[in-house]
């Protein structure tokens, strides 16, 4: 006959509001025990969808650790409403608990009932002081039904009980550790953020929590120290899984920000343009000025439709086509509001590129020119000497050699109307086309954005 499987509790505390724990579950109970010490610990917890039971104290409840049970209504959710030799525990209904406890709610009006479960977490709950009275007491079993990595430490700095996911995290056996010094057993500990935690336990009797980077494992340990008279119970966990998740998420927000500010910068061109045309039309009256505002239209449409590609499929152009230089250049040229200023294209080249991307790239230095040139600025573009590609330059009053790399950068602008998101733009297209760009003065003094690496069609 097939044993049932142990069910799985989870015991949550919170030490960064001063809540505990509550009291163990006895290692002959039967269940498996798992604990959270905050609300990300909680929620890591319960999205793998193998934890029956959630147990807290009173107090455990009113604390933002119980709202990551909101999303899991099949979890038991019990709490010790006593504590000490003759506990009394109730199971409640895990839709409101996060609702109502969590959020300041008063205990009784959350209906309990008697449930074979919390009958079985009664018994199997005892006191601390229960434990330490016990004249055959076995930690041991208990230890070993934790998942976290357990370390005991007296307060001389010795281990005294170290449980086999703890041997196995850090790769030393128990029989090792036990009776050795935390700092010589682990000397990479000094000057550490675990060595301020774990002496601030110490030293304090409050509890503490780190989560760090530890360089001799080459993971992160997020780590959670209990004072008590003896010294210092330490639970730990690899979280190396959990961090990378949390800084994907922050990247991919990262880029979401900054595809929003890129897609806003590259429609505001047309939109003048299109702005221009109508002034011209309700000035003059005469409705030739129209084809001005559909080419901006039709400007803003394969913007929209290029960078909801781009969001798609990344940074990297994957597919490009032959493209004369010199008739983007006229082309963009219309497309952005250049006033009086004068573009002298040579003709020549044909590269191979993407053609909206690079009209994206013309357009913001072309715009860069004019906004820092002024009306009159002549801009020039012309095929590179001494390499494969074409540079832009302007008769402006350039930038200092101190600021020509940070030109390039997401924000930085010289302009108080500025958004600091232009050139930037042109050196993440130069970059997806697996260009290179530089910027240096022209001959004018003016600025030279020099673009190399650029493939070019023999004519």
């Amino acid at each position: 006959m097939t044993m049932p499987d142990p069910q799985r509790v989870l015991v949550l505390g919170n030490p960064d509001e001063g809540v505990a724990p509550p009291s163990v579950l006895s290692g002959e109970s039967g269940f498996e025990v798992e604990t959270a010490c905050s609300h990300d610990e909680a929620y890591d917890r319960l999205s793998q969808n193998n934890i029956d039971c959630v147990l807290t104290s009173v107090e455990g409840a009113r604390t933002r650790t119980m709202d990551a049970i909101a999303d899991h209504p099949d979890v038991s959710v019990c709490i010790v409403i006593k504590a000490g030799p003759q506990p009394v525990v109730l199971e409640l209904d895990p839709i409101r608990t996060g609702g109502q406890l969590a959020n300041g709610g008063q205990l009784t009006t959350m209906p309990g009932k008697r449930t074979m479960l919390s009958h079985q977490i009664e018994a199997a709950v005892t006191s601390e002081q229960e434990a330490l009275n016990r004249s055959t007491p076995d930690p041991e079993k208990i230890y070993e039904r934790i998942s976290d990595g357990f370390f005991a430490v007296n307060r001389v700095w010795e281990y005294t009980h170290v449980n086999s996911e703890a041997a196995a995290l850090t790769g030393r056996s128990q029989t090792e550790l036990i009776g050795t010094s935390v700092w010589d057993a682990f000397p990479e500990l000094v000057d550490s953020p675990f060595e301020d935690a774990l002496r601030r336990a110490m030293e304090s009797g409050e509890t503490t929590t780190v989560e760090a980077h530890y360089p001799a494992h080459g993971i992160w340990y997020d780590v959670c120290a209990y004072p008590d008279d003896e010294g210092i119970s330490i639970y730990f966990r690899d979280v190396t899984e959990r961090i990378a998740r949390r800084e994907k998420l922050e990247r991919e927000n990262e880029r979401l920000e900054k595809f929003v500010s890129i897609v806003s910068h590259d429609l505001r061109n047309p939109l003048n343009v299109i702005r221009g045309a109508l002034d011209l039309i309700e000035e003059t009256g005469d409705t030739a000025h129209t084809d001005l505002g559909l080419r901006g239209v039709g400007r803003m449409e394969d913007l929209i439709t290029d960078l909801l590609q781009l969001a798609k499929q990344g940074r990297k152009v994957e597919a490009t086509e032959q493209v004369v230089l010199a008739d983007v250049c006229t082309q963009c040229w219309e497309t952005v509001d250049t006033q009086s200023a004068v573009l002298e294209v040579e003709d020549g080249d044909t590269i191979l590129a993407n053609k909206n991307r690079l009209k994206q790239l013309l357009e913001n230095l072309f715009g860069n020119a004019v906004e820092h040139g002024g009306d009159e600025v002549i801009v020039t573009v012309e095929p590179l000497v001494d390499a494969a590609g074409f540079y832009v330059a302007d008769t402006g009053p350039g930038i200092p050699e101190s600021d020509r790399e940070k030109v390039l950068e997401h924000g930085y602008s010289t302009s108080n109307t500025g958004t600091g998101f232009g050139l930037s733009i042109v050196s993440e297209i130069v970059t997806a086309h697996g260009w290179q760009i530089t910027v240096c003065e022209s001959e004018s003094g003016g600025t030279r954005f020099e673009i190399s690496g650029v493939s070019t069609v023999e004519s």
